[in-house]
């Protein structure tokens, strides 16, 4: 880890105040001194820009990175940082090649996906009796049938 920068001026600093000579650090100014001598002495120097603002990337004690996007507050490994960044960003490197359609992507794999529905390859197909549904992803065939052609969504259509 890396220290944090000290707050006094290294030994020979070029001073803003005059044609950029070199000039030695004063001696700290006394508990009672206002600061306002009059003596052409320079200003103390500004705090350096990273204090009060958190490392593009921070990683925390249990190997994950935090993201530094204020109110973000989100854990993700290492290998995924960068593509959680393009929601903060926008940017959507994975574009589609398909005319007319102009869809673009954060992740190569939402790009795949997409080409699947233009190629109209659709693998997971609904076993439900006089039910031809079929879908690109597991995830959304669960769901269907979780929503269509289980006891509780029956009792659902029931109510209505």
């Amino acid at each position: 880890m890396s220290q944090p920068p000290s707050p006094t001026m290294p030994a020979s600093t070029p001073c803003p105040c005059t044609s950029g000579a070199e000039v030695p650090p004063s001696p700290p100014p006394s508990p009672g001194a206002s600061g306002s001598d009059g003596a052409g002495s320079c200003p103390p120097p500004p705090p350096p820009a990273c204090v009060g603002r958190p490392p593009k990337r921070q990683c925390l004690e249990n190997g994950k990175w935090c993201c530094p996007v204020g109110g973000c507050c989100k854990e993700m490994s290492p290998k995924s940082a960068a593509q959680h960044e393009r929601i903060h960003t926008g940017e959507r490197p994975f574009k589609c090649d398909v005319p007319g359609c102009g869809d673009s992507f954060t992740t190569s794999i939402g790009l795949t996906r997409h080409k699947m529905l233009h190629n109209n390859d659709r693998p997971f197909v609904c076993t439900a009796v006089d039910c031809e549904a079929r879908f690109v992803q597991l995830g959304n065939l669960k769901m269907h049938v979780e929503r269509n052609h289980t006891e509780r969504a029956h009792q659902r259509t029931k109510k209505a």
